[in-house]
């Protein structure tokens, strides 16, 4: 991490506190290896380049509480005590660090590809570079309104929208994550100086003070979406954007289908959720064409391993509506100024349910604020 992220993190959970960083060993212009304190005995390491505010029930790091336990009493700080998590929502995270941190091991590279075609992936969807910065353009509305920004991509991954939005002007992009997919964002964005990588949860963001944020394909998965979204929302500041991409409920077919589906794949190894989507894929590349259409309305597998191992392994995989998207916004403090598909509709033929839903929102700038533009960055995060 750079020394110039501390300024836009705070403290996991409430209060908001900022935190103070003590490093401990750098490469470049990174701290490798540290510790980020409160100044109220709570702490995190930073480690491998990142830094790691999750709690210590889902992250521990025995190497280093060996190599700098001494450094660490001397700071005043002790090593946590051994804890388990508790309640759903704890499992559910658990849970995606592990799938989705396998996932994003497995594909690194998905989403920066320059070839036609990458190993059994169909060369027409998702895994070339040119694919992520369309993707990004459609997912968020967001073209054209970054400019100069500073980004928070809420739930990065392996940071391929991160440097989607790095690509489309944005000043500045802190990507955060829940699970091991950080560290291949961090390899790979390392010496780009827009982007910065934080592990953490979106339940208890450590990031204040963005121009935009967005979330795309991410929010739907935490398994508690609407929490979520409003913790994500607080980061933004007055008169700054959040877009929002997520699943669209679907007919009664399509909910049967999906719902019995998880139930299974949502027990198997990870091996075997492999296999499942390997197979998925094949199906899916045979029925590719005009029918596929239809067919999606029931079944939507995808015609590429990745997708479908992305859909099928998460262990919670919520389906909304654009209308209680719009609420969550509404109750944040936000205004709606693009809502795909519109909010009003309320109803839709058997195969016209939409496979997806984006919202693009602002945050009123305050009557006794004069908000900036967007285009103006709050603090110089590459300096």
């Amino acid at each position: 991490m750079r020394e110039s992220l501390v300024g836009h993190l705070c403290a996991p959970g409430e209060p908001k506190r900022g935190l103070t960083l003590e490093a401990f060993s750098h490469a470049g212009e990174h701290v490798l290896e540290g510790v980020l304190h409160d100044g109220a005995g709570r702490w995190w390491w930073v480690a491998g380049g990142v830094p790691r505010l999750l709690p210590p029930s889902m992250y521990r790091n025995p190497e280093l509480e060996a190599r700098h336990g001494a450094r660490l009493y001397g700071l005043g700080l002790s090593l946590p005590a051994e804890s388990a998590g508790r309640g759903r929502l704890h499992r559910v995270q658990t849970q995606t660090i592990d799938r989705f941190g396998h996932e994003w091991q497995v594909f690194r590279e998905g989403g920066y590809h320059d070839a036609a075609v990458v190993g059994d992936e169909p060369s027409f969807r998702g895994g070339r570079w040119i694919d992520t910065l369309s993707a990004f353009r459609s997912k968020t509305f967001l073209e054209g309104l970054i400019d100069g920004a500073l980004c928070l991509d809420a739930g990065c991954g392996n940071g391929r929208f991160s440097a989607a939005a790095a690509a489309s002007g944005a000043a500045g992009v802190i990507g955060v994550d829940i699970g091991w997919g950080v560290d291949a964002a961090f390899d790979r964005h390392r010496d780009n100086p827009k982007i910065n990588i934080v592990q953490g949860s979106l339940f208890e963001l450590p990031v204040r003070g963005v121009d935009a944020a967005f979330s795309i394909g991410v929010l739907m998965h935490t398994g508690d979406a609407a929490r979520a979204f409003r913790s994500v929302a607080g980061a933004v500041v007055p008169g700054g954007l959040m877009a929002v991409r997520m699943y669209h409920r679907g007919n009664w077919a399509y909910e049967v289908v999906d719902g019995g589906i998880r139930r299974v794949t949502t027990l198997l190894g990870k091996p075997a959720q492999m296999r499942f989507a390997r197979a998925m894929a094949r199906l899916g590349q045979r029925l590719d064409g005009p029918a596929r259409m239809k067919w999606y309305r029931v079944l939507r597998n995808w015609p590429t391993v990745h997708h479908n191992l992305d859909w099928w392994s998460a262990p919670v995989a919520s389906h909304h509506t654009s209308g209680e998207v719009v609420r969550w916004g509404r109750g944040a403090g936000l205004e709606p100024i693009r809502v795909d598909p519109p909010a009003e509709q309320v109803r839709y033929g058997f195969w016209e349910w939409p496979e997806a839903l984006t919202v693009l929102f602002e945050r009123p700038a305050e009557a006794e604020v004069e908000a900036k533009p967007i285009a103006a960055v709050r603090g110089a995060i590459a300096a």
